[in-house]
């Protein structure tokens, strides 16, 4: 757990860029990606990882998805390259912060409904088939009983 904490505290600054970001948009998915799949595993364990740095990844979801969907931050002073959309974890980062904990993600919102369902790339891409408003449904009513 401290291994990934000091990772995410150096792969993701505050406003959610990430250090491969000004590589291009692949190899920052990549990294984010892997970040929110493991603290889906963690959190099924019990181990909380997501709220780490004030949820950094949330502000990392939201940079790139805007980046994906057309946006340049103002953070970024460098041409973007390698924009395009993988499907790498966001479903299962969106199910968690807005399905089980009712964050609004507007960015990586409008980028998934575009993207919907993701496709099989790489060893990623089921994130629709196994996340996609799970969350919502068990999370929550978890939380009434």
């Amino acid at each position: 757990v401290s291994m990934w904490k000091r990772v995410i505290d150096v792969y993701i600054v505050d406003c959610g860029e990430c250090k491969e970001t000004s590589r291009d948009l692949f190899h920052s998915q990549f990294g984010l990606g892997g970040l929110l799949q493991l603290a889906e595993m963690a959190w099924q364990q019990g181990i909380d990882l997501y709220s780490h740095g004030n949820s950094k990844l949330v502000r990392a979801m939201e940079f790139h998805a805007n980046i994906t969907n057309g946006g340049h931050p103002k953070e970024c002073c460098y041409e973007l390259k390698g924009v395009g959309f993988l499907p790498c974890g966001w479903e299962v980062g969106y199910n968690h912060y807005h399905g089980r904990m009712g964050i609004e993600l507007p960015e990586t919102a409008k980028m998934l409904e575009k993207h919907r369902p993701e496709k099989y790339v790489f060893h990623w891409g089921l994130g629709t088939l196994t996340h996609y408003e799970t969350a919502e449904v068990l999370y929550r009513k978890q939380q009434v009983v």
